[in-house]
């Protein structure tokens, strides 16, 4: 085994235990190893100013792969490494799908929003007025479909498409080109589109390009189908004890659970007392 320079960390069911906590124990661990100069990217389907946040959390000056790879940065660094955009015409193909279906589905943007198609449901969760944090970004804006579309326009980064109703995420993949979408999963009731080659996978290899790091030098650790192309990526890919079988097939190695800090157990065992 190659010594391990860039290691790239998914956040639910990874990094984070099962209270969405990151324990002690792996902030320790991460922080010794970027000490070390070892590079900590979190590996996350959330935003980019989510992943800015957590990966500060853990070091300053790390990098971070965002909207499942569809944006590559580093925290602190204003401009991006690298950026994965949809198509404007295989958005709105895919909105209008998942509308004829009456899906729920929210965009990321490139300008940091969420933008949400509005429905009753997404009104009590959310309001009619977009949340602005402390810092004067608007996070979560609601809007009908057609506005919704002229406001994604050249900005579209990740489409995630849910329903309570299972049955019809199989549906509505069915109907699109798959040729024209890089497509996860990050949870039972949802389907995630991004750009051709915009995946965890090629977000890790255009990471490690721009760092000149060598793929077979990258340690991966994940739990769920959206991470298995990083795992196939990475040199030394590590599944969770909580991941799915598939997860651990693709995997060089098992480590503990989310709960029982298996990211520090690995960052340990493989890189800190290897």
């Amino acid at each position: 085994m190659e010594p391990i320079r860039l290691i790239a960390v998914d956040l639910d069911g990874t990094l984070f235990d099962s209270s969405s906590r990151i324990p002690a124990r792996n902030l320790a661990a991460l922080w010794e190893a970027a000490s070390r100069g070892v590079y900590v990217a979190v590996a996350t389907g959330r935003i980019y100013l989510s992943a800015q946040r957590i990966s500060a959390s853990i070091a300053a000056g790390q990098p971070y792969l965002s909207s499942n790879g569809a944006v590559v940065g580093v925290n602190g660094e204003k401009d991006f490494r690298h950026v994965f955009l949809m198509d404007d015409r295989d958005v709105e193909a895919a909105l209008k799908r998942a509308a004829a279906l009456q899906c729920e589905f929210h965009l990321h943007t490139l300008d940091g929003r969420m933008l949400h198609l509005a429905t009753e449901r997404k009104r009590a969760l959310y309001g009619d007025t977009p949340f602005q944090d402390a810092a004067g970004q608007v996070w979560n804006v609601l809007l009908p479909q057609e506005e919704l579309l002229k406001e994604c326009r050249g900005q579209t980064i990740k489409l995630l498409v849910q329903s309570d109703d299972v049955s019809r995420i199989p549906r509505f993949r069915s109907k699109l080109d798959e040729t024209r979408y890089t497509m996860a999963s990050s949870w039972f009731d949802n389907v995630e589109l991004m750009a051709p080659g915009a995946d965890k996978g090629g977000g890790l290899r255009a990471l490690a390009s721009a760092l000149s790091i060598p793929l077979s030098q990258v340690m991966a650790l994940g739990d769920n189908e959206n991470d298995l192309p990083m795992f196939r990526a990475a040199g030394f890919p590590v599944a969770m004890g909580n991941a799915s079988p598939a997860v651990k097939r693709e995997a060089k190695a098992v480590t503990l659970t989310n709960d029982l800090c298996g990211v520090a157990h690995a960052v340990e065992e493989y890189i800190l007392h290897s």
